[in-house]
């Protein structure tokens, strides 16, 4: 569990190291509690990155957290973090299940699952094997004993594995 949580932490350093070296100078202040409407405007708005699901209620990086943090049905912890990135702060939203991290504007640069209640729309959740990973998403883009890495359109998933299961599950925007 301790090295769950480690990885975790470890995790979500890159990421907010990745946010820092990605011009992450654009906001501060506190997350708005309204929603955001997405417009589309070409075929490029289609594309997709990972889809988190949770009853019913979908969660993706560099889109809006607040229906998931008030419609999923979980209870959230929030705390707002001081950027190092131009005084940027980050705000996370964090449960036993899941850690999201937004911006100001409450758009989702990072999502960490740490239990098997969020999945991926493709089903995968901690506990799921490594056939499982591999059905849902194909070979990994990369590839260490304990992580495999997959890209999608904009967006990294990192799974850790274990025993030929995930054990934690990390995405962010790829940099």
């Amino acid at each position: 569990m301790l090295k769950t949580k480690l990885f975790a932490v470890g995790l979500s350093v890159l990421c907010l190291m990745s946010f820092m070296l990605s011009g992450c100078n654009k906001a501060s202040g506190t997350p708005t509690t309204e929603s955001t409407t997405v417009t589309e405007t070409t075929p490029e708005a289609k594309k997709e990155g990972f889809v988190f699901e949770y009853n019913g209620i979908s969660l993706e990086v560099d889109k809006p957290a607040k229906e998931f943090v008030d419609k999923s049905g979980l209870s959230f912890n929030y705390r707002e973090m001081n950027g190092a990135c131009g005084g940027v702060q980050m705000f996370e939203y964090y449960n036993d299940s899941v850690v999201i991290k937004t911006l100001k504007s409450g758009i989702v640069t990072n999502i960490t699952l740490t239990d098997d209640r969020v999945k991926t729309k493709e089903g995968i959740t901690i506990g799921s094997t490594i056939e499982q990973l591999k059905a849902a998403y194909g070979e990994p883009q990369d590839q260490t004993d304990s992580t495999w890495s997959f890209s999608r359109d904009s967006t990294v998933l990192l799974c850790e594995i274990e025993d030929g299961k995930i054990k934690s599950i990390f995405c962010n925007t790829a940099v």
